[in-house]
């Protein structure tokens, strides 16, 4: 599975570099995470409460950073730890790129493996970026890990909610956006 998203932050590349190894600002954008430690360099255990297909279910893994071009380019590795479906991975590369002096194009390419917790792997990590570029957009003073966006949304964060889901996968959409 493979997903392409693109940002644009109101802040430097810089900044948006920092946090991406700032823990609160992780915890602030893994959706359902209640639980984050540091767990080596650049590396973190994570457990995640979630909902698939109307099953809530509740996955504890590991995220660790791989840097590429720092600060411009680096790939966040989410790896599962799910029962008989251990080891499922997922991925997230990312790329910043200067667009002015105070603005960043941020760019995802999401993958996941296709075994049974693959489309869970991925759902995080695509949620991921999205709550990061929220994140880093309002500045995320003081933001929990379910913290809703931010009131006045950008135009990505409204492609988002164009995009929610109807019907079976509604209810869980309006919860996580309210």
């Amino acid at each position: 599975m493979e997903s392409t998203h693109s940002y644009t932050l109101p802040v430097p590349p810089q900044r948006a570099w920092d946090a991406l190894s700032d823990a609160q600002v992780l915890r602030a954008s893994i959706p359902g995470c209640d639980h984050l430690v540091a767990d080596g360099e650049e590396a973190f255990a994570f457990a995640v409460n979630t909902s698939l297909d109307g099953v809530k279910a509740r996955f504890t893994g590991h995220m660790r950073m791989i840097r590429g071009e720092a600060p411009r380019a680096c790939t966040l590795r989410f790896e599962s730890e799910a029962g008989s479906e251990a080891g499922a991975v997922g991925s997230a590369h990312l790329e910043l790129e200067a667009d002015g002096e105070a603005s960043t194009t941020l760019s995802c390419v999401s993958r996941s493996s296709t075994n049974g917790t693959g489309g869970a792997v991925m759902k995080v990590a695509d949620e991921f970026v999205k709550r990061f570029a929220a994140h880093v957009t309002s500045d995320g003073a003081g933001a929990e890990s379910d913290a809703p966006l931010p009131g006045d949304p950008s135009v990505q964060h409204a492609a988002v909610a164009e995009s929610a889901p109807t019907g079976k996968g509604a209810k869980s959409w309006k919860a996580w956006k309210a």
